[in-house]
């Protein structure tokens, strides 16, 4: 979590992710009266953390994805492709 924008990311873009987390949390807040007990999947959004998620592990693979830049760009059809190789599974327990 961080509290500040450095290394790749600007100022500007580290603003513009803060304003994505709070609108996130605030959603996550506003959800609990719709979901009743599936709200507790939210508790993650709605924590008072402070900061903003920069950086995540994939475990499976051994890879660590970090946010450089926010842009407002167009996205390749070709990020979307690997889609369908996805598989319908059940929820984990852990998000229900």
């Amino acid at each position: 979590m961080a509290t500040a924008a450095g290394g790749k990311l600007s100022q500007q873009d580290f603003a513009t992710l803060e304003a994505i987390v709070a609108f996130s949390r605030g959603m996550a807040d506003g959800a609990r009266g719709m979901l009743g007990e599936l709200a507790g999947q939210l508790d993650f959004l709605s924590a008072e953390i402070d900061g903003v998620p920069l950086a995540v592990r994939d475990l499976e693979n051994n890879r660590r994805y970090q946010v450089t830049a926010v842009s407002d760009g167009l996205l390749s059809d070709e990020l979307f492709n690997g889609y369908g190789r996805f598989e319908k599974r059940e929820m984990p327990t852990l998000l229900r």
